[in-house]
């Protein structure tokens, strides 16, 4: 009998396990947790609504303390196109209608693209990601890429270009309404329809013009799924990445939002 080389005590089926992985959303839950502590520590700014002259969003000044407390179902890495072009993994960090939306280069590397408070974080983001290339000819993309990342602090924001891109009550959401006699349900969708009717000139194509040297200035118009804003954005970016926003509410309660409860 051959004898066996096996060390006493050494089981089988462990032979070749190695150490256990842990769990990156337990390892991201941790690194966000800490980050939005730090930054309320060095930036008590991201505690208190956007600042005057600067589009208010959705309980913004809440999120940087409520999100001081994550689970490890609290983030969703962002995938696709085109998330999977970008040096960054981009993550949103959700609790009920709460959100932010993160640029992760590193352990130590994050950058909140819709804090609230300035655009010094999405600027870096634009720099490093080389964002300022897409224009003009991107234009559509870019904007689409702001809704989801520095305008996602307003409430659920997208792109729109003309009223067909706002989401509508339906036939049979409004026959619903009258059938169950709620009349003053029926008769808010009717104005929201109306006065989105009115809007109609205000909401047109992406527009994208060429700056002095190499700057860019776009126009776009965004609806927030949350409180049904309508909203027109002007951007202008420099070379260095720099941004600056200018925005105007145009109307809310229009199309199928909602206010959560």
């Amino acid at each position: 009998m051959v004898p066996s080389r096996r060390r006493p005590g050494r089981r089988p089926w462990l032979h070749d396990v190695g150490d256990p992985q842990p769990d990156p959303n337990l390892v991201h839950s941790t690194q966000f947790t800490y980050f939005f502590a730090s930054r309320r520590r060095a930036k008590p700014a991201v505690d208190q609504p956007a600042p005057g002259g600067r589009l208010s969003g959705w309980l913004e000044w809440t999120r940087a303390e409520a999100f001081q407390t994550l689970s490890p179902f609290d983030q969703t890495l962002r995938k696709g196109e085109p998330w999977s072009s970008l040096q960054a993994k981009v993550f949103v960090v959700a609790q009920r209608s709460l959100s932010a939306v993160l640029a992760v280069y590193g352990p130590s590397e994050i950058l909140w693209l819709d804090d609230h408070t300035d655009e010094a974080d999405f600027s870096e983001f634009v720099r490093r990601e080389a964002l300022l290339g897409w224009l003009p000819e991107r234009g559509v993309e870019f904007a689409r890429l702001l809704c989801d990342t520095r305008m996602n602090y307003l409430g659920s924001p997208a792109l729109v270009q003309s009223t067909m891109d706002v989401p509508a009550y339906s036939e049979s959401d409004k026959a619903d309404y009258q059938g169950a006699g709620m009349d003053e349900t029926l008769a808010i969708v009717l104005d929201s329809e109306r006065r989105l009717a009115e809007l109609a000139d205000h909401l047109r194509p992406v527009a994208v013009t060429s700056g002095k040297d190499g700057a860019a200035h776009l126009d776009c118009n965004l609806w927030t799924r949350i409180m049904g804003r309508l909203i027109h954005l002007a951007l202008d970016l420099e070379t260095d990445g720099g941004c600056r926003f200018a925005g105007e509410e145009l109307a809310r309660f229009v199309g199928k939002g909602y206010v959560p409860r």
